[in-house]
């Protein structure tokens, strides 16, 4: 096995870790919020709040700004070009999140008094959870440097804990409203906030102590043909990363204006699922991103378009361990997660995770156009596919459509989107669509096809119980595991499966000794 095999062995073990544990931590902290607030305050959080925490999912898009140039200098070893990298990351994501901060404040009037449809008697406190959110908003874009470098140098270890911790803490935020007769809102965006600067300021330590290249010294930035690349790539990927963030958060608006806070509360619900799930698939992503980013600066287009494939490929089967079980079963996992189901939180959850899975597809994709730094066709174009539905679902409801309409078209737009991304990689990096076809989707197709059918079959047989649950899970996974293995893998990944379980249980036998 390469060295490079195992670093990506090693990394995907400790990011799975750190995501079972988030995952299981938020979930449960979902349930907290949910009871402790009710449908219709966990609703305005996730209205008022919602529309800037999913600027985590920006600050997740911007760091590959930083990456990217990171990981394609870091062969070179040029210790002061990758500082220059480092320091224009550090200016320019301080004058976005300026801007960001400055865009919010003016707007906030207008949204919490105005075109939001927020109760007279939650105004104030809705107000309060916006001004907090944006400071955190603040600390969390000033972060993407240091998550970048973090990234960058595959120091996936550090990546699990900082990653735990901020999961306990938000929990412990979560928790502690119970403690509280009033203001419960104001009280658990002050816990973020805390978490947010807390996080920020460990990470910078690290980063400060652990690596030369984040020493501050904006005397490089006298050279601003660097500081100017490095903004231009950014700006599109900020526009490509507010796009999808307008695309979730302006279906939740407008889902608002016509049918008020508690569908946001139901809306919020599936979007907390989305996010876990999301969490879980890009794991091999994230592995495999620095080394995608590496080959091509090495030159060597071949293995990037061969990692970018397989990052799309192995993603999509993490995905398929959860998505089949919990559309399966998804009443009876509502009802243990929330005790208290909104209406038609099935329906949302079961949409919304198939366009996770339609989504996830394409992953390597966008690593490959992101890793070419030719990202303006391709940011432009998707980006403004993706926020078309906010328009199209205004349409709908406008016209009498009802909200399954709303989220069938969603799902056609991430068809869409799939179709415009393979499109546009073909021409900036040679991926083919026969390639495409025959390497992710054929193998996806194939090896889900079996696990879906025993999972329908098994439901027909037995009645639901706990037992069928879990039974559910068990098979699934047995089945997926052998179809992964005989049907989805290459000759090379089931050597290199072999080789990885061969010496996972050579170390258990020298332990044993």
């Amino acid at each position: 096995m390469t060295q490079h095999a195992k670093k990506v062995i090693h990394n995907t073990a400790f990011l799975y870790g750190k995501l079972i544990f988030s995952a299981a931590v938020t979930l449960y902290s979902t349930r907290l919020l949910l009871n402790s607030l009710g449908i219709a305050d966990f609703g305005i959080y996730n209205l008022i709040a919602g529309v800037i925490l999913m600027l985590t999912f920006i600050n997740g898009a911007m760091t590959i700004t930083t990456q990217r140039y990171l990981s394609f200098h870091l062969g070179g070893g040029d210790l002061q070009q990758l500082n220059k990298i480092f320091n224009s990351s550090v200016s320019i994501h301080f004058l976005i999140s300026m801007g960001i901060v400055l865009l919010l404040e003016s707007l906030s009037f207008w949204l919490l008094h105005g075109f939001l449809h927020i109760p007279a008697d939650r105004i104030s406190d809705a107000a309060w959870c916006y001004h907090l959110m944006v400071i955190s908003t603040f600390f969390t874009i000033n972060a993407v440097p240091y998550d970048a470098l973090i990234n960058a140098k595959e120091d996936m270890r550090f990546d699990a804990i900082i990653g735990m911790a901020e999961s306990l803490l938000k929990f412990v935020a979560a928790y502690s409203i119970a403690f509280f007769d009033s203001h419960k809102l104001i009280v658990y965006s002050t816990g973020v906030v805390i978490t947010t600067i807390l996080i920020r300021v460990v990470k910078s330590l690290w980063c400060r102590l652990k690596y030369r290249e984040s020493a501050l010294s904006f005397r490089w930035l006298k050279e601003g043909y660097l500081f100017r690349e490095m903004l231009s790539y950014a700006s599109w990927n900020l526009f490509g990363s507010i796009c999808y963030v307008a695309s979730s958060q302006g279906i939740a608006i407008v889902l608002n204006r016509f049918l008020g806070v508690g569908i946001n509360g139901t809306y919020a619900i599936a979007q907390q699922m989305n996010a876990q799930l999301q969490s879980f698939s890009v794991i091999i992503g994230k592995a495999l991103n620095p080394q995608i980013v590496k080959s091509e600066g090495f030159g060597d287009r071949p293995r990037m378009t061969r990692l970018a494939l397989l990052s799309s490929k192995s993603s999509t089967f993490l995905l398929l361990f959860i998505v089949v079980p919990l559309v399966a079963e998804m009443n009876g996992v509502l009802t243990i997660w929330l005790a208290q189901v909104p209406p038609q939180a099935a329906v949302f959850c079961t949409i919304i995770l198939v366009n996770a899975l339609i989504n996830q597809l394409s992953t390597g994709i966008k690593s490959a156009v992101q890793a070419t730094g030719n990202i303006k066709l391709y940011q432009s174009v998707v980006g403004t596919t993706v926020m078309l539905i906010v328009p199209i679902a205004y349409l709908l409801l406008h016209l009498g459509a009802s909200v399954f309409h709303v989220l069938l078209a969603s799902t056609a737009m991430e068809i869409i989107s799939l179709s415009l991304r393979l499109s546009i990689c073909r021409r900036i990096s040679g991926i083919s669509y026969a390639r495409f076809l025959n390497d992710v989707l054929a193998k996806v197709i194939l090896v889900a096809v079996l696990p879906i059918l025993t999972v329908i079959i098994w439901q027909s047989t037995v009645a639901f119980s706990i037992f069928r649950m879990v039974g559910t899970v068990v098979l699934h996974t047995l089945v997926l595991l052998t179809s992964i293995y005989l049907v989805g893998m290459t000759s090379n990944e089931k050597t290199w499966v072999t080789m990885a379980i061969k010496k996972i249980k050579g170390k258990k036998i020298k332990l044993s000794v």
